[in-house]
C-alpha cells in the first residue's frame, strides 16, 4: 500500500542528507537526536546510548554513503550505507544485506514511553 517515504528512511536521511549535504548540525548532534534524546525526553529506559545493561540497538554505518532512497512513488526501497545494524543484540543487518531469522519474530518491541 501506499506509505509515507520516511517509514523507509527517517534515520538515513537525518544523518545523510541533513548531515553530511544540507549540514543543519553535525553528525554526533544527529545521532544524539535519535539516540539519547529521545530515550531521554520519553523517560525510555536502559535505551539511547551504549552501556553495559543496557539493550543492544547498535547501527554501523558509513557516514560518507548513508542515504535514504525511498520516495513517493517507490516507498519501499531500503536505504543504503547501513553495514551492520543490531536490535536488541540481534543481527537483522549484516555486512549491509538482512540477516534471515527462520522461525522467530524480530528482536524488536514496542516501546512505551513513561507517562507523567
Amino acid at each position: 500500500g501506499a506509505v509515507h517515504p520516511r517509514v523507509y528512511g527517517s534515520a538515513a536521511r537525518v544523518a545523510g542528507r541533513c548531515v553530511r549535504e544540507w549540514k543543519l548540525f553535525s553528525l554526533e548532534a544527529a545521532i544524539k537526536k535519535m539516540t539519547s534524546f529521545p530515550a531521554e525526553r520519553f523517560g525510555i529506559a536502559r535505551r539511547g546510548v551504549v552501556q553495559a545493561g543496557y539493550f543492544a540497538d547498535i547501527v554501523v554505518f558509513d557516514a560518507d554513503t548513508i542515504d535514504d532512497k525511498a520516495t513517493y512513488h517507490e516507498p519501499h526501497q531500503p536505504s543504503v550505507g547501513v553495514e551492520h545494524l543490531l536490535v536488541n543484540g540481534t543481527p537483522v543487518i549484516a555486512k549491509g544485506q538482512p540477516v534471515e531469522l527462520p522461525g522467530e519474530p524480530y528482536p524488536g518491541r514496542f516501546l512505551r514511553f513513561k507517562q507523567a
